[in-house]
């Protein structure tokens, strides 16, 4: 289905649409899905399946498939849900899957999902991330999801989601936020494009596309962008490819700044093969000729009095202090490393720290939420309370409950009403509520459906008057010591004493 026709269906399910170009209006939830490169890579095609069910149903949740697209794994995408009949009260629920093939049947390999509801007259975002770390982790509880490789509550109250905002001009919404995708080289040109560094170049991303900045000395002659493979130092490519030094000049000097010219002599300098080289501060000849700094992740290498060392490239950091890796750390997103090596960032109560484009956050875990908006105390409200039902703020009140009932948080998601002390809804009837109070009442003694017969129920037991002897079980017989006896033979029933 097109996204045009799949647009008409969602609309006129009233559960929503999908927009890629304009602000939804209020009271909607925006869904991006994004899928990990791995993902990318193995699925023959993505698959997100739209959930919904009635408002007050058995089930909270939503089990009743709205929708279903496959589309190209490559291709993000963006839906909006609006709630059936304007209820902001209702509940979603959205399945994103990658599909492979499998001895010719489609077969899913990983999967991500998100069970959530609406504010109203407010419009939210969920990301949906397929995780390459979930490949393979199967979540048999709906109520479960994929994070990362371990299965979590897939539950996200309404009020715990970000408002939706359109990103900036060359910003795209990514699973870290809005993403600067003319220049990220962890974002470059769409969400999750890495720019991959060559063994001697600096990866870099400039208006939306990878390129390669290679190192003083060095440069890309052979038509593949993807490394540095040539030294311009040298008397067949002085300075720039195909630049040659004969004659006269054979010999290609640095004359410092990134320039080089031919020369007839190196002076001071050191003949390394056709090139003029000061061995204190080349990373192709550092201390000798062909002496070459090796190359490092993430990094530039350089010469410094005769030794080698590396300059990491912007956004990494070498975290560990173990050279032979270079620079491993992602000073963009990690958390214990967040902007520059060692500022990790602060742990928060029931939360995860998280560092997005080198600013530290958290996200809450499990049931709690920040609903003072206070980031010292971290996720301080359990949300899962007649306080705080589902989401901040959502209180569960007595008003309109039936009688003998009070206010509940079912499942930590909706609020609802239970019996309240002794009392009990034996006759299935909601509208007397719980009408039977279990501690005196001789048909549901203790609890629905125990009979005491003759007995008395008496704090929730079936006892016998003083000077009877209690005989079977449902319903309890009183038999009069000295006149009666239980014959058990007969089915508990009191009969003559002999």
């Amino acid at each position: 289905m097109n996204a045009r026709k799949l647009a008409m269906a969602l609309l006129l399910l009233g559960l929503g649409v999908p927009s890629c170009t304009t602000t939804p209006p209020a009271s909607q939830v925006v869904i991006f899905v994004f899928a990990d490169p791995g993902v990318v890579d193995r699925a023959v095609r993505l698959r997100v399946q739209v959930y919904g069910g009635d408002r007050g149903g058995a089930s909270l949740i939503p089990s009743e498939l709205v929708e279903q697209e496959d589309y190209d794994p490559a291709v993000r995408r963006q839906l909006a849900l609006a709630p059936l009949g304007n209820d902001p009260e209702r509940l979603f629920r959205v399945v994103a899957q990658g599909i492979e093939v499998v001895g010719g049947t489609e077969t899913p390999f990983v999967s991500s999902s998100v069970v959530s509801g609406y504010i109203e007259g407010e419009t939210r975002v969920v990301q949906l991330r397929l995780w390459d770390t979930c490949v393979g982790t199967t979540c048999d509880d709906q109520t479960l999801g994929c994070v990362d490789a371990v299965c979590v509550a897939n539950y996200k109250p309404p009020t715990s989601l970000d408002p939706f905002e359109e990103c900036p001009d060359g910003q795209l919404r990514c699973s870290e936020g809005c993403q600067t995708v003319d220049d990220d080289v962890a974002n470059c040109g769409a969400c999750g494009t890495v720019c991959a560094a060559g063994t001697r170049g600096q990866a870099v991303c400039t208006d939306g596309a990878c390129g390669l900045v290679c190192p003083v000395g060095s440069a890309t002659c052979d038509g593949d962008a993807s490394d540095c493979e040539t030294d311009v130092t040298t008397a067949t490519d002085c300075g720039g490819c195909g630049i040659m030094c004969s004659g006269a000049t054979p010999f290609c000097q640095d004359m410092g700044g990134g320039t080089f010219e031919c020369t007839n002599s190196c002076g001071a300098l050191t003949l390394c093969g056709s090139s003029c080289v000061d061995t204190q501060n080349s990373p192709l000849h550092c201390s000798d000729c062909n002496m070459p700094c090796p190359a490092r992740n993430n990094a530039t290498p350089n010469c410094d009095g005769g030794t080698c060392g590396f300059d990491c490239n912007d956004g990494f950091g070498d975290c560990d202090g173990d050279p032979s890796n270079g620079c491993e750390t992602n000073v963009n997103t990690s958390a214990l490393h967040c902007g520059a090596c060692d500022m990790a960032c602060p742990m928060r109560a029931n939360a995860t720290p998280r560092c997005t484009n080198r600013t530290c956050g958290f996200t809450c875990q499990g049931v709690f939420r920040d609903c003072d908006t206070n980031p010292t105390n971290g996720c301080e409200t359990a949300t899962n309370t007649t306080v705080n039902c589902g989401f901040c703020g959502n209180e569960c009140t007595p008003s309109g409950a039936p009688p003998n009932m009070m206010p509940v948080c079912n499942n930590g998601v909706q609020c609802g009403f239970t019996c309240q002390g002794p009392y009990g809804d034996c006759d299935s009837n909601p509208a007397n509520g719980c009408e039977a109070n279990r501690d005196t009442d001789p048909s549901n003694c203790g609890s629905c459906g125990t009979r005491c017969g003759a007995a008395m129920c008496v704090s929730r037991l079936c006892t016998c008057p003083a000077g009877s002897l209690e005989c079977g079980a449902d319903p309890i017989d009183c038999c009069l010591n000295g006149t009666e006896f239980c014959n058990v033979n007969q089915g508990f029933v009191c009969q003559p004493s002999p």
